[in-house]
């Protein structure tokens, strides 16, 4: 079900995170959405919304699997309460971003930079001319940042949920 909903997330948002980085990688400050779509569709087309969709597909998509799975693991792991909560999400993070952070690197590269045929030209041309170290460029703040909003996410929703199956307002 996780790798479902990824997906279909996936191909349905692809296009604005496009836009977004590309928006985020220009040194021009000429215009704002509007105008980044216009000239990526006269420029490339609709294609040019889902560069770098195929890294973000292949290995996204069962990256998302393993977060959900590995939080639920380590939360049976730690045990309950707030603390469980947060460390169990924060460890599902750090995890996941082992696939996450090169999938990004290769997508945003793709995304943003021409000199790409596809993930896959990238990703080979990454690792002939900067070897595993390149994919992994940020993967400590992404964690840093990440990990904690994952923990923070997990703690109101444990305790969400425990009220709502509960019924009540109090727990």
């Amino acid at each position: 079900a996780a790798s479902g909903g990824s997906l279909v997330a996936r191909c349905v948002c692809h296009p604005v995170d496009t836009l977004k980085s590309k928006i985020q990688a220009s040194t021009h400050h000429k215009g704002g959405l509007r105008h980044v779509l216009a000239r990526t569709m006269h420029t490339e087309g609709v294609r040019g919304l889902y560069r770098g969709i195929g890294a973000a597909t292949v290995v996204g998509t069962p990256a998302a699997a393993i977060y959900f799975s590995s939080y639920e693991h380590f939360k049976r792991a730690a045990g309950d309460g707030a603390g469980a909560h947060f460390g169990a999400g924060l460890a599902a993070e750090a995890l996941a971003c082992l696939l996450f952070v090169p999938v990004d690197v290769v997508k945003e590269r793709v995304q943003v930079h021409g000199d790409y045929r596809s993930s896959a030209h990238c990703f080979s041309t990454m690792m002939r001319d900067d070897g595993v170290a390149a994919m992994y460029r940020g993967y400590g703040p992404t964690v840093f940042a990440f990990g904690t909003f994952s923990g923070l996410y997990w703690v109101a929703y444990e305790a969400l949920k425990k009220r709502v199956v509960s019924g009540d307002a109090e727990a």
